[in-house]
């Protein structure tokens, strides 16, 4: 993780030391940040998060693969990101990327419990053996099911 910022070093290296991110670039114009993004794409093997509270970074936050912008930006930020949080705690994003891994993980299970309800309740409903209210039953319990899977995993309890 890196961070880039306009702020001088001795803001940066507390923010930075806060949230465990060892490489940060301070005291840095628009115009720097995204040529530092720029950069990082030749570097980085996988996807640049852009998170932004201010104006002055639209470019940058356009430049990235994904941008986030704190409660506290303002317009231009919040409609050039694609995620907007409505508060402008950091903690939310770490839980958000955390949150992330379980959920995509969850993904397969949901997909394999729909497939199953589905594969069991339609040729049983066109048989004539479930009638509509044991089928529409089915069907919420199958919803249900999948977002308890999903919620259970996104909060870390079964992962």
């Amino acid at each position: 993780m890196v961070m880039l910022s306009g702020d001088r070093l001795d803001r940066v290296k507390a923010l930075a030391d806060s949230l465990g991110i060892r490489e940060y670039y301070t005291e840095l114009t628009p115009e720097d940040k995204v040529r530092v993004i720029m950069e990082l794409r030749r570097w980085v093997n996988g996807n640049i998060l852009m998170i932004r509270d201010g104006v002055n970074d639209a470019a940058a936050m356009a430049s990235s693969d994904v941008s986030i912008a704190m409660g506290s930006s303002v317009g231009v930020s919040k409609n050039t990101a694609d995620i907007v949080l409505l508060s402008n705690d950091l903690n939310e994003v770490l839980l958000m990327l955390k949150r992330r891994g379980r959920l995509s993980k969850a993904i397969p299970s949901n997909i394999i419990l729909a497939l199953l309800y589905n594969a069991t309740e339609i040729p049983l409903a066109i048989l004539g053996v479930l009638n509509v209210f044991s089928t529409m039953l089915i069907m919420t319990l199958s919803l249900a099911s999948i977002f308890i899977n999903a919620t259970l995993s996104g909060s870390g309890i079964m992962g």
